[in-house]
């Protein structure tokens, strides 16, 4: 590739290959420079910008990253996987507000993006926007009913709003897909603890500790079967 760049110096492609390969034998730095380059030859490639924005990422410069993945949305393409990281990235920021605005553009652009409207789900929940949180994972819901770990947030959220009929209605769809999945009848466990039907509650945790025995401590620490612990089948549980 870096022969390619020397007779081809403005193909912002070369740039892009030799930098992935850079990335991949752990030359980063190297990769970095690159990116640079390129950028320089071509400073409205968003899928240059795009990449060099998740490599400063991964080593560590958030900031500097956020910044470059705003410049990638304003180059010559508006990547789906660009709207994607810069809104989880201001969200692992604490930039709440700011991500979801991000997301809300990625989705105005892909409006049928499950990943934008799943993460965006997720940092609502991150900024205790619950509702607004369920709302996006329902439509994230819509778009892909198969996704385990948008059941397990989606359920989670709607346990924390108190709407159980619909937690129970999502869990046990996903449980009717995923019937080995020992964290969908976790949080089956958990809704059913919170209606006060200790003995349907206890009988999932038994499930819970068939399918995968190392919940046993995530079930003594958590707050959510504080309810329980007085019932006869949990203490039980819990000695086994």
């Amino acid at each position: 590739f870096k022969a390619l760049i020397n007779i081809e110096p403005e193909e912002s492609g070369h740039y892009y290959h030799l930098a992935l390969a850079q990335r991949s034998s752990g030359d980063k730095e190297g990769a970095l420079k690159t990116y640079e380059k390129g950028i320089n030859i071509s400073s409205s490639n968003s899928l240059l910008l795009y990449n060099m924005g998740t490599l400063l990422d991964e080593l560590g410069k958030k900031e500097k990253a956020a910044q470059v993945l705003y410049k990638s949305l304003q180059g010559n393409e508006m990547l789906e996987d660009a709207f994607n990281y810069l809104g989880v990235l201001l969200g692992q920021l604490k930039r709440y507000r700011e991500s979801v605005q991000v997301f809300d553009k990625g989705i105005y652009v892909y409006k049928n993006s499950f990943r934008l409207f799943f993460n965006r789900g997720i940092v609502l929940e991150m900024a205790r926007r619950l509702e607004d949180a369920a709302a996006s994972f329902e439509k994230a819901y819509e778009l892909n009913k198969n996704d385990p770990l948008l059941i397990y947030y989606y359920t989670a959220t709607l346990i924390k709003l108190r709407d159980y009929s619909k937690a129970i209605r999502i869990c046990k769809t996903g449980m009717a897909q995923y019937p080995d999945d020992a964290e969908l009848v976790y949080e089956l466990s958990k809704i059913y603890t919170h209606m006060g039907e200790k003995d349907t509650a206890v009988e999932l945790l038994k499930k819970v500790m068939e399918l995968n025995p190392s919940y046993l401590t995530r079930i003594k620490n958590d707050n959510n079967f504080k309810t329980l612990h007085h019932h006869d089948g949990y203490r039980a549980l819990l000695v086994s």
